[in-house]
């Protein structure tokens, strides 16, 4: 019997679908990514329309709540689902350009500055150059995108975003390195993985503090 040897391409699946926790990674960010990018089709209203007759208006699940708003509507009448839909977004803009910038970052850590200075010192040199695109990339879609300033919004944005930078870097972490889902985070207890963190949960913070920020031709609040 001839044996065919496998493609690259399936070689490298098939070696991909035996970590549950890399296939997991990838569903998360593809359905986010799929629902961002098809925001203006699946989202069942416009994020920023108000329903007057429908204020606070519970979801589905609870007794008064219809299938109209399926996650219910805020204090301004305004889809719950449609803003997360459309948040889903703007979190994905801004996490794919942190992502890249991170991974470029991260190569040239890892491969030039901490053999030299030291994990530490490596890590505290990056976080602050991720920090500074993190914001304009987030001021940049804010701008480009109807995102409300209220915090809850803003809050929302922020998490997705680092919800999705941390499975990216999952994802990342196992099929460059051949980690576990385990061992990734068991990482964080390093010092200078407690450093990334710290800088990852600014970067979630940004969206907010930017609302709180006046913007150029409006007075500050």
């Amino acid at each position: 019997v001839s044996y065919s040897p496998q493609s690259p391409l399936a070689a490298f699946w098939s070696a991909f679908k035996e970590n549950k926790g890399a296939v997991a990674g990838m569903c998360v960010l593809g359905f986010v990514g799929i629902v961002a990018i098809l925001a203006d089709f699946v989202a069942p209203h416009p994020p920023l329309e108000q329903f007057r007759d429908a204020v606070r208006a519970p979801p589905v699940w609870e007794q008064g709540g219809t299938w109209k708003f399926i996650l219910g509507t805020d204090g301004l009448g305004r889809d719950m689902l449609s803003r997360i839909i459309y948040g889903a977004r703007v979190s994905l803009f801004i996490g794919l350009t942190v992502m890249c910038v991170s991974f470029v970052l991260g190569v040239i850590r890892t491969l030039v500055l901490t053999p030299r200075l030291g994990a530490m010192m490596a890590t505290a040199i990056e976080v602050p150059i991720v920090l500074i695109v993190s914001w304009f990339a987030c001021r940049a879609c804010l701008r480009r995108f109807p995102v409300p300033p209220a915090a809850t919004d803003r809050a929302w944005m922020g998490l997705v975003a680092f919800a999705l930078l941390i499975c990216a870097e999952l994802l990342l972490s196992i099929l460059l390195t051949d980690r576990s889902v385990a061992e990734f985070f068991a990482a964080f207890s390093q010092p200078a993985q407690k450093l990334g963190l710290a800088g990852q949960i600014a970067f979630a913070l940004m969206p907010v503090v930017q609302a709180w920020l006046p913007t150029r031709g409006q007075p500050s609040r």
